[in-house]
């Protein structure tokens, strides 16, 4: 039997048991109609899967200019392009590791916010780079006009065009200084 039959055979027994079975009101209440609230005993994925990063999406009012800077600057490559109506890009996706930053068209203007403003929500996003490659990130960054705007021993902070805080960082690990 495949997964997707034993799947399906499971919730069909569970929706529908068999003749003579009472049924359990309280249960069937909480049971939203698309499915279980709970897995039942014994089903079980065939691993756990852990929780890691998937993506992040950031919203762009110069899609193309942040395209640039994360390709240009970064070395992200392209994942994908999905089209808006009536031409260009809607979203760029570029790999990041085992996941993806998503670039997202926004209508309305970038707003620049201190680099500490005290606000809540998402601060930066870092990167992971080796404590080896710090000084080339800090020529890379030098040669292409992009200024550090705050530095600690293990991370190198930025803004992309559009102002989001974005770090480049080896921690826990030091560089190793001759």
């Amino acid at each position: 039997m495949t997964r997707a039959s034993s799947w399906s055979s499971l919730t069909t027994r569970m929706r529908f048991p068999a003749s003579g079975t009472a049924p359990n009101v309280a249960r069937d209440a909480l049971r939203p109609r698309w499915g279980l609230l709970a897995w039942p005993a014994g089903l079980r994925y065939a691993r756990r899967v852990p929780l890691s990063f998937h993506h992040v999406a950031i919203q762009c009012s110069d899609l193309a200019a942040c395209e640039r800077f994360y390709r240009e600057v970064l070395g992200l490559e392209v994942l994908r392009r999905w089209p808006q109506e009536g031409g260009g890009d809607r979203s760029v996706w570029l790999a990041v590791g085992g996941g993806f930053l998503a670039l997202e068209r926004a209508r309305d203007p970038a707003r620049f916010s201190p680099w500490r403003d005290g606000q809540a929500g998402l601060h930066l996003v870092a990167l992971r780079i080796r404590p080896e490659e710090r000084a080339r990130w800090e020529a890379r960054l030098e040669a292409r006009g992009v200024p550090i705007v705050h530095r600690t021993r293990w991370t190198l902070y930025v803004r992309d065009p559009e102002g989001n805080r974005i770090g480049l960082s080896h921690h826990p690990d030091e560089v190793d200084r001759p």
